[in-house]
């Protein structure tokens, strides 16, 4: 996903088995909001924000 001004990626995106397997390992630290189904698409996705400010979006099949 570009950034806002184009320039650049806004974040990155992981594959894993289970989103509310690894929010919860995670501790939900850096969470920028908790996971959320994305039925049209059929996965699961959370969006956590690194302590040095960079996205990372972990997206798992429902």
């Amino acid at each position: 996903m570009p950034s806002a001004d184009g320039d650049r990626y806004d974040h990155i995106a992981f594959s894993v088995d289970n989103v509310d397997v690894v929010f919860v390992r995670i501790d939900y630290h850096g969470a920028v909001k908790a996971p959320g189904n994305q039925l049209e698409a059929g996965v699961q996705t959370v969006f956590v924000k690194e302590s040095d400010g960079h996205v990372e979006e972990l997206i798992g099949l429902l």
